[in-house]
C-alpha cells in the first residue's frame, strides 16, 4: 500500500478523481469550505492486486470510496479470505456501516487480483463527531 496526502496532487487531478463520488461531488457543489476541509481529513492510497485494505474484526474511523480498480468483499479474515461476497467498483463507498452502527468491520476487502491498478479515497471520519449526539441538531437549524 502507499498513501498519499491528497494535497500533493493538483488540485484540478483530486477533483476530476472526486467528480465520480456523488458524496463529495455534492459537497463540492453545496460548499467548498466544507469540501476543502473534508480534503484536509483525507487520504489517497494505492495498493497492489491481491492486498488486504479491510480486516473482518478490526475497528477503525475511516470511511472510503473506491477511486480506481475492483475490489473483493471476502466472508473471512485475512488469515482464511473465505468467499467473494460481493464486489466494490468505482464510486462505491465502503467502511461506512462499521462506522454507522459503531462494530468492528464484518468482512474482508481485497484488492481484486484482476485490476491493474486499484485507487481508493479515505476520510477520517472522527471529523464529523460523535453520531449519537444529536444536540446539534434541531428543526430550527434545519429550517434555516
Amino acid at each position: 500500500m502507499e498513501v498519499q496526502d491528497v494535497f500533493k496532487y493538483p488540485q484540478d487531478s483530486v477533483d476530476n478523481l472526486l467528480s465520480s463520488v456523488p458524496f463529495y461531488k455534492t459537497i463540492k457543489q453545496a460548499d467548498q469550505y466544507q469540501y476543502d476541509l473534508l480534503l484536509r481529513h483525507s487520504k489517497i492510497l494505492e495498493y497492489s492486486p491481491g492486498e488486504v485494505i479491510l480486516e473482518k474484526g478490526v475497528r477503525e474511523e475511516w470511511l472510503y470510496f473506491l477511486l480506481k480498480g475492483q475490489l473483493e468483499v471476502r466472508s473471512g479474515t485475512p488469515d482464511d479470505y473465505g468467499s467473494v461476497v460481493n464486489y466494490i467498483t468505482p464510486g462505491e463507498v465502503f467502511g461506512d456501516l462499521a462506522i454507522l452502527f459503531d462494530q468492528v468491520r464484518t468482512a474482508t476487502v481485497v484488492a481484486d487480483c484482476n485490476s491493474k491498478k486499484i485507487m481508493v479515497f479515505g476520510t477520517d471520519f472522527t471529523i464529523f463527531g460523535d453520531l449519537t449526539d444529536l444536540r446539534s441538531i434541531s428543526l430550527n437549524a434545519l429550517e434555516a
